[in-house]
């Protein structure tokens, strides 16, 4: 096992092999998709994502729902990054489904994507301590329940969805 430091910052994510598809996408300042509004400059990723999931049959697509809203936190979310809900980010049945970061620069955004095939409430409780970091021992069955989701196997087929549907806007 690694344990490395994201600089874009944010709460700890946990990448187990073959259980996450991660992908970053990343546009210059002059694409067409650029948005100085931060949040809304996230959308397009989480419109991307959900026509990819559709497209494997995950959910259909009206049923996956593209954040709009600005970010949304919890007890949790500044330890563990899923926790939350930030825009473009998507969810299926108020579950979230895909977590997006960005990192920015005046010449360029890089959109760092996750999907998990299986949530590990597991990991979490095994490698952070939770009653430490927050004075409470209530956490894992509060917060993480809204975030106990996944995709059933597929990652390959769903990653090389986004490659076609990216390469097309």
């Amino acid at each position: 096992m690694s344990v490395v430091r994201r600089r874009s910052g944010g709460g700890v994510v946990f990448l187990g092999v073959n259980n996450h598809l991660w992908i970053d996408l990343v546009i210059q300042r002059d694409d067409v998709l650029w948005s100085d509004d931060i949040g809304r400059s996230m959308w397009w990723v989480g419109e991307l994502w959900a026509a990819a999931l559709a497209e494997n049959d995950v959910a259909s697509r009206d049923q996956l729902i593209v954040h709009r809203g600005g970010l949304e936190r919890n007890e949790i979310s500044d330890l563990v990054c899923f926790a939350g809900l930030g825009p473009g980010e998507v969810t299926l049945h108020g579950k979230k489904l895909v977590g997006i970061s960005q990192r920015r620069t005046r010449e360029m955004a890089r959109f760092q994507c996750v999907l998990h095939s299986r949530w590990s409430v597991e990991a979490y409780e095994k490698y952070l301590d939770f009653e430490k970091l927050s004075g409470t021992t209530n956490i894992i069955g509060s917060d993480f329940s809204s975030i106990q989701t996944g995709v059933s196997g597929g990652l390959n087929e769903i990653a090389n969805s986004l490659i076609v549907l990216a390469e097309s806007l």
